[in-house]
């Protein structure tokens, strides 16, 4: 019996479906082997410094969640954030996947915390993501969902959604009346029907592009908000009891949404053609039916109604991928504590304090550690490089992480909930055409405004008025240190000022760090000891430095005169 021939027809459409399947099978290996491959670097870079660096508009667009929430909290200003160096500790911190988590992460250092339930929450989840490996993976790969922009936060991405317009729906459907009523008249009259469309088309075409234009930002907005969704679902399928409460709120807030999501990848698709055939047919239906347009203004309607809610899902996915990061930057660290927060810490009789026990800087390699018990007044003194700037700064440091991630570089910290503000590395401001010196007294005096509104302050001053003359600085200086002895404020100061040191004896407590100082060699322990310094080898430093020996021993005349005489020769 002869074998039948199989129609043409009927063998390009089983070539093309098998083509398809194909096709089908190759993306999902290849996704599946991207999968493994992203999961396996989760694991690999866990408790490592992340590679990731920023420019400055990359930082300002990272910081832009955190500022926008300063005006209900204490917000770490610029000055301060500037000089303790938090940009390279955040970037130390910054293990995560997303652009919400290092919005948060960044925002829980740029906002401490004064509340122990909220930083307890803080420390159960990192503690959970550091020992549960396979949840924590599952996490960040639900987390990574978000993704993240380097030029714009996605949280930048939503604000942006406020101030969009509305487009004018009105044209589009005369448009897609019209567009319809020329495929009926390709049927009856079918000249008539290719007349029409060629100048259809251009119109079409013309608005497209103008419309592209006027909404392109705000696509990307909405995209934004269908990856916080997708990751949200996706984390509420993994079923985790200990992110019950979350993936909870996650659960109500997507329902919230539904009319958002239902039919947006009309307006969210790519925009292009070469992604599949899928999508360039849907780009040619959007062409010529602006089924997006008509879509667009549904779709803001319902983000607006429920900003909030996207804020607050922002929030929770941020949360939990900044505190995996916190688990991360925990495995790096050689040792951490948790801070002990004092019970009375909003008594404002009670001196504010600050007692840590083997205090390291987590940036520098084989640091020098410090112990210490602190409240009131602080001098600090010693010579250039003797570590007296540094140990500001990690007394800066340890509280602000103490107070942003539960975390500090010690093996005791116990302290008061705290305000941070310094006044340190300053410059003058050619700007604004202010010397050194008025930046300097912009500076401390907003430290003593702050002081004045109340509540436990921490301040780090280093050099007070380095920018005048000596005897105007001294005088100046004192009255101004003896303005902080206050019971609601800690205050640390570095001086060369020996005379600061007399002045405001049993005011302030004096503390101080040495150098060792030979014929060829100058060594620092960075040791911090109780006590004012009392050796003076700036003069010795010029003859190891290498300094002519007229030089050296010039200087060390005028200074043995003015000890004896009291007076410059």
């Amino acid at each position: 019996m002869p074998v039948r021939e199989m129609p043409p027809h009927i063998a390009t459409l089983i070539l093309i479906a098998f083509l398809a399947l194909l096709t089908m099978i190759v993306i999902r290996i290849t996704d599946l082997r991207q999968k493994k491959k992203y999961i396996a670097s989760l694991r690999r870079n866990y408790g490592k410094t992340p590679g990731i660096r920023y420019q400055a508009e990359e930082f300002e667009s990272i910081g832009r969640f955190a500022e926008d929430r300063k005006d209900t909290r204490f917000y770490v200003d610029d000055t301060t954030w500037n000089d303790i160096g938090m940009d390279d500790i955040f970037l130390m911190i910054n293990n995560t996947v997303s652009s919400c988590g290092e919005d948060v992460l960044y925002a829980m250092l740029r906002l401490p915390s004064f509340m122990e339930e909220e930083l307890a929450e803080r420390d159960r989840l990192a503690e959970w993501f550091d020992t549960h490996e396979k949840e924590r993976v599952n996490v960040q790969y639900a987390l990574s969902l978000v993704g993240r922009k380097r030029h714009m936060s996605q949280y930048e991405y939503i604000c942006k959604l406020d101030d969009a317009e509305k487009v004018n729906t009105f044209r589009y459907a005369a448009l897609l009346v019209l567009a319809l009523f020329n495929i009926a008249l390709f049927f009856i009259r079918p000249v008539w029907g290719v007349l029409c469309l060629v100048p259809l088309m251009i119109l079409n075409l013309r608005l497209q592009f103008r419309n592209e234009d006027r909404t392109r930002l705000y696509v990307q907005s909405f995209n934004s908000v269908m990856r916080f969704l997708a990751a949200s679902k996706n984390l509420s399928h993994l079923g985790y009891p200990e992110l019950k409460s979350y993936t909870d709120e996650l659960d109500h807030i997507r329902k919230k949404f539904a009319g958002f999501v239902r039919g947006s990848f009309v307006v969210t698709s790519s925009g292009t053609v070469g992604n599949g055939p899928g999508d360039a047919i849907l780009e040619y239906l959007k062409l010529f039916f602006h089924l997006d347009m008509l879509k667009f203004n549904q779709m803001l309607n319902s983000y607006r109604g429920h900003r909030e809610d996207c804020i607050r899902m922002i929030e929770i996915l941020g949360t939990l991928d900044a505190c995996a990061a916190i688990g991360s930057f925990r495995h790096l660290m050689p040792y951490f504590c948790r801070p002990v927060w004092e019970s009375d810490a909003e008594n404002p009789t009670q001196k504010t304090g600050m007692a840590v026990e083997e205090m390291y800087h987590p940036m520098i390699e084989n640091p020098v550690t410090n112990s210490f018990s602190m409240s009131g007044g602080n001098l600090v003194t010693g010579s250039n490089a003797s570590g007296k700037s540094t140990f500001l700064k990690n007394c800066a440091i340890c509280a602000m992480l103490a107070q942003g991630i539960d975390t500090v570089p010690a093996k005791h910290y116990r302290a008061d909930f705290m305000k941070i503000m310094s006044s340190m590395a300053l410059t003058d401001n050619l700007a604004a055409k202010e010397s050194y010196f008025i930046v300097e007294l912009k500076s401390i005096r907003r430290i003593l405004e702050e002081a004045d509104r109340g509540g436990k302050l921490l301040c780090l001053v280093d050099e007070v008025l380095r920018g005048t003359n000596t005897v105007e600085r001294i005088a100046a200086s004192s009255k101004i240190l003896e303005k902080l002895k206050r019971p609601n404020v800690l205050a640390f100061t570095a001086t060369h000022d020996i005379e600061l040191t007399y002045l405001l004896e049993g005011i302030f407590t004096n503390w101080h760090f040495e150098e060792s100082v030979t014929d060829d060699d100058v060594t620092f322990d960075y040791r911090l000891r109780e006590g004012r310094a009392t050796s003076r080898n700036a003069i010795r430093l010029l003859k190891v430095m290498g300094f002519e020996e007229e030089i050296v021993s010039g200087a060390a005349k005028r200074a043995e005169t003015f000890d004896a005489e009291g007076v410059w020769k």
